[in-house]
């Protein structure tokens, strides 16, 4: 008996100290095993992937009906971290298959894919295989649109190598699939914070007051990751990859030799622009070192002539700086081939935008559905003399067809990427616009030569939104969201140009602004006398300069609401006795009360003259050559109230002046709509009959009020109405302040009226 509870008690020690030893074996393993070699960040996260096989297809299974596309995302995995420089080619090849698993179609997509850089270098993909650090490369995706995946139910994928540096692919893969309407509320939860705040300022005014339509509107579709089909470890191999957020893609989708596709590249022909916002340093890395660069500062506003700007070499190489450049267009040119990346001090990198158009021929022609009564954009590209038709349909029967030759001009600026990263020229974009008839609801776009072709559309209802600021804006006001005019449509044969790839992408690029002709500057400025709508009026005095081009025209004589300041009293005498003015004006504008004053200068002796320029004051006088001050007439607008301006004749243009003598911290909400009858046939020209508007403080803008009592005044950008010729007749424009503002109002005439203005004369 003993000997038995000697045997048991033995026994009972030795498991235990076996399952002391198997549990420190384990927990050394998954610690050695889990912990990724380089330092990670706390946006790391992980995803299960999949190692895509030569031999052996990997196959997913999804459901046909509610799956409306698949994403296939990849990336190349390389054993060492030397091969970054080189791009490494592979392809997938990826089978669709029936409910039976047979198959219905082949298809090869290609891949260039380069190495996510390490952590210090902007790494953002690691993977752990055998407790190894392996490289991988930036993410590669494709997508197998609806179309494709008619009649299938799986999707099966192979790789293809195509260098021998290429250790391995790894891929996920995702069905877009729409969110039931009893699932909306955990699909909504399941998005990242950042993305349902973004999502709300688009639906309502916080996120407590959802309601369970915008939250459908919101994730109507939702992407689900699918897993394929075997037994782990045997059918198929997974993997993890940690990724540091937001990811630093690099893509490379194209073939042989590239060219980096964030940079900006010139020539002698070609030339690149980008707009910045702020005053700050500019950077700019240049490729090819030897090329010598030009850049140029444009101001949007044309108040200052163009800079030539120094570029100014760095402890980098082939990096310079530009210091403290202005907001304004900056224009780059070359007089070779050149790359260049242009960034700020924290390496934010200016981008161009990109514009997708089908090229249309002999054999392919773009169709849409559209919504009736809407307004359309036509974009062209193509060689000179080109035509293309334009045929509206109401379902089968035509209704009304137009035909358009292109100009065929080549752009300086525009440019297309091609699929081995090479800049071609392309045409400049040629724009039609038509409002469609109730009954027409299909658009068919063709042409016997190649054309690139695009088209927008909007409802004529819809408001424009945008933020007027004192040079150039980019919105980041938080409750007032910009809303572009136009909106791309996608043609119902997109599978067929996708399939045929026969969409191609063009860079655009801003041009500067030119100068107008001698003709154009013929225009005069004249101000409405608003006195029946708005009784409540005052005068401003305000700093209205010149654009720097004027000085290349013929220069006309200042009018006698036009002043200078006068800085001394030599000034004052020499406008005293000045014998070319009628009405010889002198304006004191104090800190104290009364803060404004205005004489007669006949009226004062030269002592008393002597005496005003002693004291600390600021005067001004409507003498001298040089006067950019103009007196205007201001009308108190109230908030919400329309002003109504009615028109018999067309001016060119309408320009609203805003200003504000209290409550300066508030940017001025300003809604505009124009009345008239418009053109309904093709034209080359569009109005925008709502627009609504953010207008900034003009802190550049001086500005005063011209009355005793007002001690401060505030000027804000101004609106101009162009008023194009597809108006046939102008009625009215309809103007609504969401503040209490002060307006005033000027046409732009071709002609100046032979009657004097009073508004302009007065003396008070």
């Amino acid at each position: 008996m003993y000997l038995i509870k000697y045997l048991l008690t033995q026994l009972f020690r030795l498991s235990l100290i076996l399952l002391i030893i198997w549990l420190a074996i384990r927990s050394y393993i998954w610690v050695t095993s889990a912990e990724p070699v380089a330092l990670r960040s706390e946006d790391e996260t992980r995803s299960s992937v999949h190692w895509l096989q030569q031999d052996k297809a990997l196959t997913f299974n999804f459901s046909a009906d509610r799956t409306y596309s698949i994403r296939v995302l990849s990336n190349a995995i390389f054993s060492e971290q030397q091969q970054f420089e080189e791009p490494v080619h592979y392809a997938i090849e990826y089978t669709l298959l029936d409910g039976k698993s047979n198959p219905l179609s082949t298809h090869v997509y290609h891949h260039a894919s380069k190495l996510a850089l390490d952590n210090e270098q902007k790494q953002v993909k690691q993977i752990i295989e055998n407790r190894d650090t392996l490289a991988v490369s930036s993410g590669q995706s494709f997508f197998i649109s609806n179309e494709q995946l008619t009649n299938a139910s799986a999707i099966s994928l192979r790789l293809i190598p195509e260098n021998e540096q290429l250790r391995g692919v790894v891929i996920r893969l995702h069905a877009k699939t729409p969110v039931s309407l009893n699932d909306i509320n955990r699909a909504w939860l399941r998005q990242s914070t950042d993305w349902r705040e973004r999502m709300t300022n688009y639906h309502t005014i916080g996120n407590n007051a959802l309601s369970s339509q915008e939250i459908l509107n919101a994730v109507t579709f939702e992407w689900q990751k699918l897993a394929p089909q075997g037994i782990p470890g045997i059918d198929f191999t997974g993997d993890t990859l940690y990724e540091t957020l937001p990811y630093y893609v690099l893509s490379y989708d194209f073939s042989a030799e590239q060219l980096n596709l964030d940079s900006f590249y010139t020539d002698e022909q070609l030339s690149a622009s980008f707009r910045n916002y702020l005053t700050q340093d500019l950077y700019v890395f240049k490729e090819q070192s030897n090329t010598t660069l030009f850049a140029t500062w444009y101001d949007i506003k044309q108040l200052k002539a163009p800079i030539q700007l120094n570029l100014i070499a760095t402890e980098l190489a082939n990096t310079f700086t530009i210091p403290n450049v202005e907001p304004g267009l900056i224009v780059v040119q070359s007089s070779a081939p050149m790359l260049t990346r242009w960034f700020v001090e924290d390496d934010a990198q200016f981008s161009a935008l990109h514009s997708y158009f089908y090229n249309i021929n002999e054999q392919n022609s773009a169709e849409y559905h559209v919504a009736k009564g809407s307004d359309i954009n036509f974009e062209f590209r193509g060689e000179k003399g080109t035509p293309v038709e334009i045929t509206l349909y109401n379902d089968d029967e035509e209704i009304e067809k137009y035909r358009v030759f292109l100009q065929g001009i080549k752009s300086d600026f525009d440019r297309i990427i091609d699929e081995t990263t090479i800049r071609q020229s392309v045409f400049e974009s040629e724009q039609f616009f038509t409002r469609l008839p109730r009954n027409v609801n299909r658009i068919k776009i063709a042409s016997r030569q190649i054309v690139l072709a695009k088209l927008q559309a909007r409802q004529s209802s819809f408001h424009y939104q945008s933020e007027i600021c004192e040079q150039i804006c980019k919105p980041e006001l938080s409750d007032f969201i910009a809303i572009g005019a136009w909106f791309s449509q996608k043609a119902q044969n997109d599978y067929t140009f996708t399939e045929q790839k026969l969409i191609t992408n063009v860079r655009l690029f801003e041009t500067p602004p030119e100068l107008p002709s001698n003709e154009e500057m013929s225009t005069t400025y004249i101000s409405r006398d608003l006195t029946l709508s708005l009784p409540l009026s005052n005068t401003f005095l305000v700093n209205s300069p010149d654009k720097y081009f004027k000085k290349l025209f013929p220069e006309t004589a200042p009018t006698e609401h036009q002043f200078s300041e006068a800085k001394s009293f030599q000034h004052l005498i020499q406008a005293k006795n000045n014998n070319r003015l009628r009405d010889k004006r002198v304006i004191e504008l104090r800190k104290t009360r009364p803060f404004y004053k205005e004489r007669s200068l006949e009226n004062l002796t030269e002592s008393q003259l002597l005496s005003l320029s002693a004291r600390k004051q600021t005067l001004f006088v409507n003498e001298g050559p040089d006067r950019p001050w103009q007196k205007q007439r201001g009308y108190l607008l109230k908030a919400g109230k329309p002003l109504t301006l009615n028109y018999e004749n067309k001016p060119e243009s309408i320009v609203i002046k805003v200003f504000k003598t209290k409550h300066f911290n508030d940017y001025v909400v300003l809604n505009t709509r124009i009345n008239g009858k418009l053109n309904d046939r093709l034209s080359p020209e569009y109005t925008i009959e709502n627009k609504r508007f953010a207008l900034m403080p003009a802190n550049m803008t001086d500005v005063f009020a011209l009355h005793p009592a007002i001690e401060e005044v505030k000027a804000y950008n101004s609106v101009t109405l162009t008023i194009n010729n597809d108006l046939k007749a102008l009625q009215s424009i309809t103007v609504t302040a969401e503040q209490d503002i002060w307006i005033s109002v000027l046409d732009e005439l071709t002609q100046a009226p032979t009657e004097a203005q009073w508004r302009q004369y007065e003396s008070n």
